[in-house]
């Protein structure tokens, strides 16, 4: 068979589904239909939203509660958001996509049969008719199809192959034809040793400034849970990435390419994660007044539970069994040192309106904070006194930072802070100096939001829209 027109039967390790099994998996365990709006409940069961919001309404006037029991597995469920009315809490829901994907393509099936019924065409004709209208690259012919016996329609069983001629053929013959005069400008250019030292001197002062991106993914799970991102995330010693969903209460396990291998849900919003030196992760629930920590390397365990005086949005640990979080009432915020017993040891008030938005802690043994209010980083000795303030003034166009949030340290002591309205990071020395703009949207970067760096120098940046990303320093 001609390579352009090629075509390659594939034939499954398992009989096709049937008809009756596809209908079955696209239907509402309610109402035995197909699927209308489906709404996934957090434990991934999947029903009509009216069906959904119907259930809902006859749960809460028989049980009287604030919450009802999911139709298939009975888990008790809450509302993603308890200020709606309860008529409302089917629309918070998130939309299973991937059920909604499934009929999709189970409507396009439809549509390439009632062409072939409609203009008396065959199987081949109607799939091009259909696939134009999506994309004027996909136009098929007869002749770019091979039946399969098992199937007469010649739908199921086939993998199309695209015809290669513009895709790549002339591509390659162009980029051969600019390659070929190459070879006969080498020797000109060893003649000028002089400028070839230039050129790799200003090569290898730029590969100084950008910063190779060695691994990128996305933390959303699709079609079980709100969009959202991770507020805060680690770089484990092992090569993975913990994180925390605070948006859909959430504790995820990512291997360094985004595959998905650890997963927790909690009963109350995580608002930050720290590593301990023993290795255990630490995070705070402020909502709940408590701080727990997990083993990451074993199916994410709780290992113990802290009941705390306050509301802690972020946290840090430090050394001798010490933790550093942030609590703020009305703008007005403060440190609190802890033990590793929750026990409030003294706390550190900053004497002004602000928001800390970020927290770490340096190898001197420095307290850094971001506060987006203020827009500043201040930094603390753990007895309270001030170490240096980071304030560039709003005239400095270059330097003004707009919503600082995300902190770390390096080994070495320097200071990477991520600025999320100038999608940028920064990197200041360790006595609070400005250094260099190390990343900014030239780079790719939007609105990170926290940011990690391994004991080997692997920066981790987390964005709003939910993407992660990795960079070697």
């Amino acid at each position: 068979m001609d390579a352009e027109t090629s075509v390659m039967s594939v034939q499954p390790n398992e009989p096709p589904s049937t008809p009756q099994q596809q209908n079955l998996l696209l239907s509402c365990n309610m109402c035995n239909e197909q699927f209308q709006s489906p709404r996934a409940l957090p434990c991934l069961h999947t029903y009509c939203k009216t069906c959904l919001s119907s259930y809902i309404q006859t749960k809460l006037s028989e049980l009287d509660t604030d919450s009802f029991p999911c139709p298939d597995c009975n888990e008790d469920t809450q509302p993603i958001d308890p200020s709606r009315p309860s008529t409302e809490w089917a629309d918070g829901f998130p939309e299973n996509f991937f059920l909604a994907d499934m009929m999709a393509l189970q409507t396009g099936k439809t549509d390439i049969v009632g062409e072939m019924v409609e203009n008396n065409t065959s199987a081949a004709t109607a799939i091009s008719k259909i696939t134009l209208k999506k994309s004027k690259r996909m136009s098929l012919s007869e002749s770019d199809l091979l039946r399969n016996g098992a199937d007469p329609m010649g739908i199921r069983q086939e993998i199309i192959v695209m015809k290669t001629e513009k895709v790549v053929q002339s591509p390659k013959k162009q980029t051969e034809d600019t390659a070929a005069p190459l070879p006969a400008k080498l020797p000109v250019l060893k003649q000028k040793p002089e400028e070839n030292k230039v050129s790799d001197n200003f090569e290898n002062g730029l590969n100084l400034l950008l910063l190779p991106l060695k691994y990128t993914f996305s933390a959303i799970i699709p079609g079980s849970e709100l969009v959202s991102m991770l507020e805060s995330a680690l770089l484990m010693p092992e090569g993975f990435v913990l994180g925390i969903d605070g948006k859909n209460r959430h504790v995820k396990k990512f291997t360094l390419t985004g595959k998905l291998v650890g997963f927790l849900r909690l009963i109350s919003e995580p608002s930050d994660i720290t590593l301990l030196p023993e290795g255990e992760a630490l995070l705070t629930l402020p909502q709940k007044c408590e701080m727990i920590s997990l083993d990451p390397d074993n199916s994410l365990e709780i290992t113990n539970r802290l009941q705390t005086p306050r509301k802690y949005m972020r946290l840090a640990a430090g050394q001798n069994e010490r933790i550093a979080a942030t609590n703020c009432v009305d703008n007005v915020w403060f440190v609190d040192i802890l033990s590793y017993h929750g026990r409030v040891l003294y706390s550190i008030q900053r004497l002004c309106c602000g928001q800390p938005a970020g927290i770490t802690v340096s190898p001197s043994s420095d307290i850094i904070i971001t506060d987006c209010i203020e827009r500043s980083v201040i930094a603390f000795h753990w007895n309270g006194s001030n170490n240096f303030l980071y304030k560039p003034e709003s005239s400095e166009s270059d330097e003004s930072l707009k919503e600082p949030r995300g902190v770390c340290c390096d080994p070495n002591g320097r200071i990477y802070l991520a600025d999320t309205k100038n999608d940028r990071i920064i990197c200041l020395t360790y006595d609070g100096h400005a250094e260099r703009i190390l990343l900014d949207r030239a780079d790719g970067l939007y609105r990170p939001s926290s940011i990690f760096i391994s004991p080997d120098f692997l920066l981790l940046v987390t964005q709003e829209d939910g993407v992660v990303k990795i960079y070697k320093i």
